[in-house]
């Protein structure tokens, strides 16, 4: 779960599950994929609903091979998190997500497009001094603040090129005793503002990172076009690749231009997806409406359009193969 003032997210492999009474504690308790695959369900059917009966949730979740306790226990405990709400109409419950589940979620999409805030030229830093003995706290707010976008320029260190962005009081305030974690602001030569960042961030790491994503979704595009998936395949398909690039997009601060490589892959992880999720849409979003036939789902923009121009095309030629939709244009 990464915090973001007072907002969570679980996402990926590497969650942490908080109750409501530890908003903000940098405790941490490892979760399961099943949060991630929950985030997933609320995504297909619509992130700006309030009307999704728990059973839809625990349905999608049980086709993307959960059992049922698990997914049950996915959805609790995103509500004991806060990121998810409940009502009750008679013998039924239905979920929607917060409004700090969905300022997460614009976070994240603008990390994967690419948009940066303007920045200032000056670092904004953590100082910090953590007793020994406490240690646990000490990997906690590391842990956490890396999530939340900040970089570990030195042992103790830490930095962000925004001020504010993703206060971390909550956490801060929650130091033990004989702890010291003092704010600073770091101004760095502008020739040198990449050199302080590729240290921070580890963007050489990172940036393989990203190349082996890129490689993983353009591989699974030419598979899902070659041989387009049915059933639950394709939605388990969709979901699974979905994790794997979310492992990189949760752990990229993205940075303003100024301070990345100007061969920074990023980019081609956005072109990456915008040829998969084309190839994926069509046999996801039926899947979708197999499983779900008693709730209406809004078909997919890149869906819909693909299908008006399969049925707009003469049944000689110009048909797109089964399962492969066009790329969607630029911008």
């Amino acid at each position: 779960m990464l915090t973001i003032g007072n907002n969570n997210v679980v996402i990926g492999r590497r969650q942490l599950v908080r109750r409501r009474r530890d908003l903000g504690d940098p405790r941490a308790v490892a979760g399961s994929q099943a949060i991630g695959f929950a985030y997933f369900a609320f995504g297909m059917l619509g992130r700006d609903r309030n009307d999704l009966p728990a059973w839809a949730i625990v349905r999608i979740l049980r086709d993307l091979g959960m059992s049922e306790a698990a997914a049950r226990g996915a959805l609790t405990r995103l509500r004991q998190a806060g990121r998810i709400e409940t009502r009750r109409s008679g013998r039924t419950v239905y979920y929607h997500l917060t409004d700090g589940s969905l300022a997460v979620m614009d976070e994240l999409t603008r990390r994967m497009t690419g948009q940066a805030p303007d920045w200032d030229g000056t670092f904004h830093g953590l100082l910090y001094s953590i007793p020994e003995r406490d240690r646990a706290f000490r990997d906690s707010l590391r842990r956490f603040a890396t999530l939340a976008g900040f970089g570990l320029l030195r042992p103790g260190l830490l930095v962000s090129p925004w001020q504010g962005r993703f206060p971390m009081d909550e956490v801060v305030k929650r130091a033990p005793s004989g702890s010291h974690i003092l704010p600073l602001q770091l101004q760095v030569p502008r020739d040198r503002a990449r050199e302080v960042a590729a240290e921070a961030w580890e963007l050489p790491k990172l940036a393989a990172m990203y190349r082996r994503k890129i490689v993983l979704l353009d591989r699974t595009t030419e598979k899902v076009q070659a041989h387009p998936p049915s059933g639950r395949l394709a939605l388990r398909t969709f979901a699974s690749t979905m994790e794997s690039v979310f492992e990189v997009v949760v752990i990229d601060p993205g940075l303003p231009a100024e301070l990345l490589p100007e061969d920074w892959p990023q980019l081609g992880l956005h072109g990456a997806m915008e040829r998969f999720y084309p190839a994926i849409g069509r046999p996801a979003f039926e899947r979708l409406c197999e499983l779900l036939p008693e709730i209406e789902i809004a078909e997919p923009a890149d869906v819909a359009r693909s299908r008006a121009l399969r049925d707009a095309s003469p049944v000689s030629g110009g048909r797109p193969a089964s399962g492969s939709l066009p790329v969607p244009a630029a911008g």
